[in-house]
């Protein structure tokens, strides 16, 4: 799977409201490469499954500018302590948000950021993300109710935004939450979102 369609996977899971720009920015050694196709794997991560038309490579962009998307490509030479990078902003009305992944090896893809939490993860099966208050017991509430449900966590990453109040957390689960199980993660205190994304 391709680290543009990985991306816009991810991105279109965090988002509530309709999107209305998407911006694809390469950087470092990607920004050595066409753009267009980068950006046509984003919409089509970002539309597939979405609508009751089958989304490809071949009609995404047409899509898109039907659903009152428009895109912005940008390129840059540097990639701030990576080989590469490529960033997916999706705008909203109300807000924006805003993923970065890079190729380990140039076969392995990663997710380094989330809006402002430096966050490396695997993307791939299914992941749980949260925000919560960054202070003691908040993992361990949320890892309770994956252990009495037994759901195995194959991974865990935490990233602190940079006011460091909050905490962003990805974890790789084995199955499905169901929405019982998802409200209940919603339900502890400290947690502010929670977004269940299939890859």
């Amino acid at each position: 799977m391709m680290l543009g369609n990985i991306l816009g996977k991810v991105l279109i899971g965090l988002i509530t409201s309709p999107v209305q720009k998407v911006e694809v920015a390469l950087y470092g050694k990607a920004a050595d490469v066409d753009a267009r196709p980068v950006s046509v794997d984003v919409l089509v991560g970002m539309l597939k499954g979405q609508l009751s038309t089958p989304v490809n490579r071949v009609n995404a962009e047409k899509i898109a500018k039907r659903q009152g998307i428009s895109l912005v490509e940008s390129k840059c030479a540097e990639a701030d302590g990576y080989l590469s990078l490529i960033k997916i902003t999706a705008h909203c009305s109300d807000k924006h948000v805003a993923v970065t992944g890079t190729l380990l090896g140039d076969h392995h893809p990663r997710l380094v950021s989330i809006d402002q939490f430096e966050i490396e993860f695997v993307p791939e099966g299914t992941l749980l993300i949260t925000r919560h208050d960054d202070k003691p017991g908040v993992i361990s509430a949320i890892s309770s109710v994956l252990g009495r449900a037994n759901i195995n966590i194959s991974r865990m990453q935490v990233g602190l935004a940079d006011d460091q109040q909050q905490a962003m957390m990805v974890i790789s689960i084995s199955e499905v939450l169901n929405e019982a199980l998802l409200k209940e993660v919603c339900a502890i205190a400290a947690v502010h979102s929670v977004k269940q994304i299939v890859l």
